[in-house]
């Protein structure tokens, strides 16, 4: 080695090269350097794998719902179904219903959604919007068997008919509705 490189090395605090190299040293060195790659490689290869896979399931849990996606209400079923809401909800004891929301669906799927499950046999080719709306119902519109006194409820949900948009039925309770057979709900109003 030249002088000149020996003050460089000196001044930057290093020791200069060997004249000789080690074959076993640089071995070594090669083999520690090899295997912290191939430690970096599995240890990115699992963390991207772990990534794709959690997004692929929030993904899937956003995409593959079980119910259909309501497509945009027209102005005048908007008109209709806040108007129907407003009526109903007034004569259950709410004049202003809050967190309006609606889904189109079957009547079958409708009725298992609004009364947490099965609920009977119903024609799937019938189409209906579902309504659910929160507020302070006290069921007194209900049809209700002689001496039977409504129940209080906090959320309301109305079926209706899409073709007619005449309301098919009216149920008022405190159990949230099981939404996740509907689909995404779009909000009313």
């Amino acid at each position: 080695m030249s002088i000149d490189l020996q003050e460089v090395f000196d001044r930057a605090g290093f020791d200069a090269p060997p004249t000789q190299v080690d074959r076993d040293v640089v071995m070594r060195k090669g083999r520690r350097i090899r295997m912290r790659r191939r430690a970096a490689v599995g240890v990115t290869a699992t963390v991207g794998v772990g990534v794709i896979a959690a997004g692929s399931m929030a993904l899937r849990g956003d995409l593959h719902q079980r119910g259909p996606t309501v497509a945009p209400l027209s102005t005048q079923e908007t008109s209709q179904l806040t108007t129907l809401l407003l009526r109903t909800a007034t004569a259950m004891g709410d004049p202003s219903p809050t967190d309006a929301r609606v889904a189109k669906t079957d009547l079958k799927t409708a009725m298992d959604a609004s009364h947490g499950g099965s609920s009977g046999t119903y024609g799937p080719a019938t189409s209906v919007f579902l309504v659910v709306a929160s507020g302070q119902f006290t069921g007194a519109g209900e049809f209700l068997p002689p001496g039977e006194k409504p129940i209080p409820g906090s959320i309301i949900t109305i079926t209706v008919d899409a073709r007619t948009m005449q309301s098919i039925g009216t149920s008022v309770t405190n159990n949230p509705v099981d939404t996740s057979m509907l689909g995404s709900l779009a909000p009313l109003g």
